[in-house]
């Protein structure tokens, strides 16, 4: 199965007087693409405003519109976070451009989980849903060029059986990954996501199949060509992601 990945590329970006952009370590990799203008409209950027400066800004992660107000994307973006502090950018394949929205609530799956009664299976489950007002990833563009602009990937989705072969290997220790939560991708040349790319979607024939965490093994620093990326599976979440929607505004 050969997936696209889309994210958010931007890096300590400094725009004259008025803005200061600042983010993570971003995707690289050579087999990336830029995104036409409206091509992915329901990516959005995950940005911290600064208390003592509104025009400090900090490119915290990616998400995903599944309904006019709801964002999918990772609960590490948000921990120790605020949703006063926090905004949902969309609207522009450059997020400088984009238009801001206000963080009215988020819910993680554990939390949501505990109090419905939910058995939790696994130790992390490493998602969560943004509520935002009506309403696109960005995250270092090959290693060295700044680019604040929203470029995409294709992936190849391994099976979990060689997911786990490669990543063992890598680690020099035997390493599970469930296949109910977790999906892999790699490709050639290679793409590699990081920080900045965090919650940014995993697309397979228009459908959104995952949602990115990050590369494993998380022993290997994130230059290596070899790394896999991991992405949470949207199957495996789906009665949380709909028990948390805004039906009314799908």
């Amino acid at each position: 199965m050969r997936a696209k990945v889309h994210i958010l590329i931007s890096y300590c970006i400094i725009l004259g007087s008025q803005y200061d952009y600042i983010s993570t370590k971003p995707m690289i990799g050579r087999n990336v693409q830029i995104a036409a203008e409206n091509e992915y409209p329901f990516i959005v950027s995950i940005i911290r405003i600064s208390q003592h400066n509104t025009n400090s800004v900090l490119h915290c992660c990616t998400g995903s519109l599944i309904t006019r107000k709801d964002i999918a994307t990772v609960e590490h973006c948000l921990e120790n976070e605020q949703e006063d502090s926090m905004r949902v950018v969309v609207g522009a394949v450059d997020y400088r451009q984009g238009v801001r929205f206000p963080i009215q609530w988020w819910i993680t799956y554990d939390v949501w989980a505990i109090f419905n009664g939910i058995a939790i299976d696994f130790e992390v489950n490493d998602v969560a849903n943004i509520r935002s007002a009506e309403m696109v990833g960005w995250g270092l563009d090959n290693g060295t060029v700044i680019n604040p602009v929203l470029k995409k990937a294709t992936v190849r989705v391994l099976t979990n059986r060689d997911c786990v072969a490669i990543v063992s290997r890598l680690a020099s220790r035997t390493v599970a990954l469930d296949k109910r939560q977790a999906l892999c991708g790699a490709a050639h040349p290679y793409v590699i996501m990081t920080l900045g790319d965090n919650g940014g979607p995993l697309v397979y024939k228009n459908k959104l199949i995952g949602i990115t965490k990050g590369t494993v093994p998380a022993s290997i620093p994130v230059t290596d060509p070899n790394l896999i990326n991991l992405y949470m599976s949207i199957e495996y979440y789906k009665r949380f992601f709909y028990s948390n929607m805004d039906i009314a505004n799908i």
